[in-house]
């Protein structure tokens, strides 16, 4: 990241989608963590902001998975591809 910004190439770098989600999944996942750590011991009590937290991390690390298998099968990234295409 540092010969980025000496490049004054950083922008490159926070505008890939692969870098967002990474840096999403790190924050949500330590949100969650934390959450789970000093939050209510009774989940059936918990309130609607940690659900929601505990939704969108699920949802962040489902992308991340499908980003990783789109990157290792080009079956599945022709498949990723039709369904986004299709979906536009």
């Amino acid at each position: 990241m540092l010969s980025l910004i000496t490049l004054d190439s950083f922008s490159s770098w926070y505008k890939d989608f692969q870098n967002c989600l990474d840096v999403l999944r790190i924050g949500f996942v330590l949100v969650s963590v934390t959450i789970m750590e000093y939050g209510q011991s009774d989940m059936s009590r918990s309130t609607e902001t940690e659900q929601i937290v505990f939704a969108i991390a699920t949802l962040i690390l489902y992308l991340s998975f499908i980003t990783f298998l789109r990157s290792i099968s080009i079956e599945f990234a022709v498949f990723v591809f039709a369904v986004t295409y299709i979906g536009k």
